[in-house]
């Protein structure tokens, strides 16, 4: 249930914090020569944790907007077919193109096979287009695969940054790492992962693929017993 987890969660944290405190106190003697080791560990192993393989939406690398501006306008775009993902070398698509989008407006893309239409979006993806990095940028396949996880397992472990911080979580509190090694304590995993909602993560998914035309039977079906159109929104769900 929700709420054992985040009973548990409460009762690992304050367990950590009393046990840093008579911590702190044991070692208090050596404490200069201790907290500049520290610090410089924990500097190096942040720095490999500068950036992630998925958007984070907390912690100190999140992005954060600079004003309340939530439009897009992307200047002096030049793509070539095969540019993203492939060698670079084909037709010229977009010369001095302008991507403006309207924060709130829906939009949509109509043109001949192979005008170039999937390559922008893979662009815009992987931010080839420079796109703000406040923005979280999805682009689903057309072609989507299934495999033994079920409807509502696949959507809940789509949020890659919940997954990593309930590993974090597990490893830190078996203490198969320690906070000075990662360089992230087991308070700040907590603080993040109470942000992210983490207890209400599988009710919202089921919310949305209920939303989609999911019934309970189905939420629990495996995703690759599934036809392509609706393996397509289970992806979308995501």
């Amino acid at each position: 249930m929700p709420s054992d987890a985040k009973a548990k969660r409460a009762a690992n944290k304050a367990a950590k914090q009393q046990a840093a405190a008579i911590k702190g106190g044991a070692v208090a003697s050596d404490a200069d020569a201790a907290s500049e080791a520290s610090t410089e560990t924990a500097a190096s192993k942040r720095i490999v944790q500068e950036k992630q393989a998925f958007f984070e939406r907390t912690g100190k690398n999140a992005a954060a907007r600079k004003n309340m501006n939530m439009d897009i306008s992307v200047t002096d775009i030049t793509l070539y077919a095969g540019e993203v993902g492939g060698p670079g070398s084909g037709l010229e698509l977009i010369d001095r193109g302008v991507l403006a989008l309207t924060f709130g407006r829906n939009y949509g893309m109509v043109g001949r096979n192979g005008v170039g239409k999937s390559t922008l979006l893979r662009a815009i993806a992987c931010r080839f287009i420079p796109v703000p990095e406040m923005f979280n940028v999805v682009h689903v396949e057309q072609e989507c695969t299934g495999d033994d996880r079920t409807a509502l397992e696949s959507v809940v472990q789509a949020d890659q940054e919940r997954e990593w911080l309930l590993k974090l979580e597990k490893d830190l509190v078996d203490e198969a790492v320690e906070e000075e090694e990662i360089g992230i304590t087991l308070n700040e995993v907590y603080e993040r992962l109470e942000q992210l909602d983490s207890d209400g993560a599988e009710a919202r998914a089921a919310m949305i693929l209920s939303g989609l035309g999911f019934d309970q039977e189905m939420m629990n079906k495996k995703t690759n017993e599934f036809s392509g159109g609706w393996r397509m929104r289970v992806t979308l769900s995501q």
